[in-house]
């Protein structure tokens, strides 16, 4: 008999975790605190000229514009190599300590076959991840052509608010193949091996529940995000520019708010984290050989 996914034991997983290994899960915030400052600081400057040279370029410009646009991204690729590198070693030890209640109480990072699998999973999903993305965008604008024929002759705004929908509707099969794929990353670190075609069959029949169970983590963070944002607004910073009363934000005080955000969005993180452990050990657990083979 196929085993059903306890979203309710997945929301509340990260809490279990937390209360069975607390010592290294804090260690795992702590570093996870550390990297965000890190990647803020490394960003800050490009993030600062970027801002000071768009203001010179005239909107009539876009030449100039992808030009000030490729000094960024030059800036950034070295910074964007750095976070995925780290993002690889600090995810693979928070899902350790997820799966298996590994931790440590200074240096929770190693080079072993879960880095392996899970860097091999994640170059998988990025094909996936493109692929579905241009899908998307072919069938959207296929959908949004066919409806602006069909309704623009009764009226233009009609067609173009359905065709807003039946673009938008179009994006529907990528997130129920994001979400039946969702614990690919846990099942790699688990096995120490790509298994995507394993979450994806293991999943069956789990989409509603899993994507409710996600939908709520994500309602968390957005509450988080309106809040931050409220106060950010309420203390005159405009986070998107780096400004505070037409003034860059100094270095320090964003290294602070960098900080803060990154203490705030543990919680819908590790949310979203143990829904997809909880269906990784599930998947484990169904395809398991029986106990007496």
């Amino acid at each position: 008999m196929a085993k059903r996914f306890d979203s309710a034991g997945a929301l509340g997983f990260f809490w279990a975790v937390f209360k069975a290994r607390p010592l290294p899960f804090l260690v795992l915030v702590a570093w996870s605190v550390l990297l965000t400052i890190f990647l803020g600081y490394l960003q800050y400057d490009p993030m600062i000229e970027l801002t000071m040279a768009s203001q010179t370029v005239s909107e009539d410009d876009p030449s100039a514009m992808f030009a000030v646009l490729g000094e960024f991204y030059g800036a950034m690729g070295l910074v964007l190599l750095i976070s995925l590198i780290a993002a690889i070693f600090l995810e693979t030890a928070w899902l350790r300590l997820f799966l298996r209640g590994e931790g440590a109480v200074v240096m929770p990072f190693r080079v072993s076959g879960d880095e392996g699998a899970y860097a091999i999973t994640l170059l998988a999903f990025v094909g996936i991840w493109v692929g579905l993305y241009i899908a998307w965008l072919i069938l959207g604008f296929v959908g949004a052509f066919v409806v602006v024929l069909a309704f623009s002759a009764i009226s233009e705004a009609l067609a173009a608010v359905l065709a807003f929908f039946a673009f938008i509707l179009a994006g529907v099969p990528f997130i129920w193949v994001i979400v039946r794929l969702s614990p690919s990353f846990a099942l790699a670190v688990s096995r120490r091996k790509v298994a995507i075609g394993d979450a994806w069959t293991g999943t069956k029949g789990w989409f509603w529940s899993m994507f409710g169970a996600y939908v709520l983590a994500i309602i968390i963070a957005f509450i988080l995000w309106a809040l931050l944002a409220a106060a950010s607004f309420a203390f005159g910073y405009d986070m998107l520019n780096f400004r505070s009363d037409g003034a860059f934000i100094s270095r320090d005080v964003m290294m602070v708010i960098f900080a803060i955000q990154a203490v705030v969005y543990i919680v819908p993180q590790a949310i979203m984290r143990g829904i997809a452990v909880k269906a990784a050990m599930t998947i484990d657990e169904a395809q398991a050989p029986p106990a007496n083979l």
